[in-house]
C-alpha cells in the first residue's frame, strides 16, 4: 500500500514488519512510502499507527459499471459509444 503523509514533517520514517524506512519528498509538505503491512509513521517522537483498509473496502472496481449504476440511478443514460455533435466539425471563431 503506498502511504502519503501531509504536512510540516522533517524526517518522517515507516516502521513495518520491523524494517525502517525513510519517507521520500514528493512535493512542498508531501512524503510517500510503500509499505507490506500495518505500521507505525515515525518523525519527531510523533507515532501515528497505519492501518490497512478493511478488505473489500478498496477493492479494484470496473469504472464503466459504477458510471453507469450512477447515470441510471439519477435518472439518466449510460452509452458505451461517445455521441458526436454536430458541432464538432465547425470550426470555432
Amino acid at each position: 500500500m503506498r502511504v502519503v503523509a501531509l504536512g510540516p514533517l522533517e524526517a518522517p520514517e515507516i516502521l513495518s514488519g520491523g524494517t525502517r524506512r525513510p519517507m521520500v519528498p514528493t512535493g512542498p509538505l508531501r512524503f510517500e512510502a510503500r509499505v507490506e503491512g500495518e505500521g507505525v509513521l515515525l518523525d519527531r517522537g510523533l507515532r501515528l499507527p497505519l492501518a490497512l483498509p478493511l478488505p473489500g473496502e478498496w477493492s479494484p472496481r470496473d469504472g464503466r459499471e459504477v458510471l453507469r449504476a450512477l447515470a441510471e440511478a439519477s435518472g439518466g443514460g449510460f452509452s458505451r459509444v461517445p455521441r458526436r455533435s454536430p458541432l464538432g466539425r465547425r470550426p470555432f471563431p
